[in-house]
């Protein structure tokens, strides 16, 4: 019997082995305290009895998966002073918002000379140790030079191809700080970025 309701028919027929004899059975606990009363009587007739009570304490709630650590860093540029742009901060923004719903512990900076855009990257890779996700997403003015995509900050107004290294963020720089910041996470790049040539007097393509 558990808790007073009958777990199964009679079982007939056993005999007593050296080792004994065992009869299991599969219960089922109900939260708190749980009584099983088992009978067993010999061909001789004698009875024996025995109650054993089991509490089971079932969890309050389920535990709760911690939820991903992601942190993202939007860089809107828009103000150059010779080509400006008419989209990035209108998309910077509409990005921190999509982010932000999916999670994201996002920050929205605009318009950076490239003193101020190493300095929010080095605040932003400082405090992305541990986190499951690191994102940046960048919309603005874009170089590529013998090969090297850059970010161009609003103050770079290279007048030769070889300023670009010295006025500009290099891209791969971007991407190797982020793995050394962030090894064991998923690290993400979004460069949504002008790629058409302002530098036309620029004897080599950009």
């Amino acid at each position: 019997m558990h808790n007073e309701q009958r777990i199964n028919g009679l079982t007939r027929g056993l005999k007593q082995a050296p080792c004994g004899q065992e009869v299991s059975e599969l219960l089922t606990l109900a939260p708190g305290l749980n009584e099983i009363y088992v009978v067993a009587t010999n061909a001789a007739g004698s009875t024996t009895s025995e109650t054993r009570r089991v509490t089971w304490q079932p969890a309050t709630a389920a535990v709760q998966a911690q939820p991903a650590k992601r942190m993202a860093l939007v860089v809107a540029n828009a103000a150059y002073p010779k080509y400006p742009l008419k989209n990035p901060l209108n998309d910077g923004r509409a990005v921190k918002t999509r982010l932000e719903n999916l999670g994201f512990t996002v920050t929205l900076q605009e318009n950076l000379p490239l003193r101020t855009l190493k300095n929010v990257l080095d605040t932003f890779l400082g405090n992305l140790t541990g986190n499951d996700v690191g994102l940046v997403y960048y919309a603005g003015h874009g170089l590529m030079v013998n090969g090297e995509n850059y970010v161009q900050p609003v103050d770079a107004d290279p007048t030769a191809e070889a300023d670009v290294e010295y006025e500009c963020y290099p891209l791969r720089r971007l991407i190797a700080r982020l793995e050394s910041a962030n090894p064991r996470g998923a690290n993400l790049v979004f460069w949504d970025a002008c790629r058409n040539n302002p530098y036309r007097s620029w004897r080599r393509s950009v």
